[in-house]
């Protein structure tokens, strides 16, 4: 069995896709597993994770340092590429909520209070001034579709 510093130096010196793919074979595993567990089970994501962290492997072959732990730098990697996807797309989520909640506002304003509201609180909310209605119709807006978006994400 050939040691991972001489496949790793094979493939930074003569481009070997052979020893790369050894590489690969031998630390895919670790990669992968590790993925799964950063990306809570989504194998699909742990699928690209994977992808991302060898294709740095090919491209940063030539600067890693010729004692470096392999296993320890691909772990390492897949937690950063890992970690920053599952960022990113929490940031990618919280920007669609937020839109979702200004176009349920906009609809309110639009379709007028009274139609958002439950019909219990239609005959009472009458009395109250603008801006009490405007909360009014927001905060129902908003608990209505929440059980809708909630399901969306299970």
């Amino acid at each position: 069995m050939t040691d991972h510093r001489t496949l790793l130096a094979d493939y930074v010196t003569n481009g070997s896709e052979e020893a790369f793919r050894e590489l690969v074979t031998r630390y895919i595993d670790l990669v992968y597993s590790t993925a799964v567990r950063l990306v809570n089970g989504d194998t699909h994501r742990a699928e690209d994770v994977a992808q991302t962290v060898f294709a740095d492997l090919a491209r940063l072959a030539g600067t890693l340092s010729k004692d470096v732990m392999l296993g320890g730098w691909l772990h390492r990697r897949t937690w950063h590429v890992a970690t920053t996807l599952m960022r990113n797309e929490r940031r990618r989520q919280n920007r669609e909520r937020q839109a979702a909640e200004m176009n349920t506002l906009q609809e309110c304003a639009e379709t007028g209070f009274e139609q958002m509201l439950p019909f219990w609180m239609t005959p009472s909310i009458n009395w109250a001034p603008a801006t009490a209605r405007r909360s009014c119709c927001a905060f129902s807006s908003i608990a209505i579709s929440a059980p809708s978006a909630w399901r969306w994400e299970q």
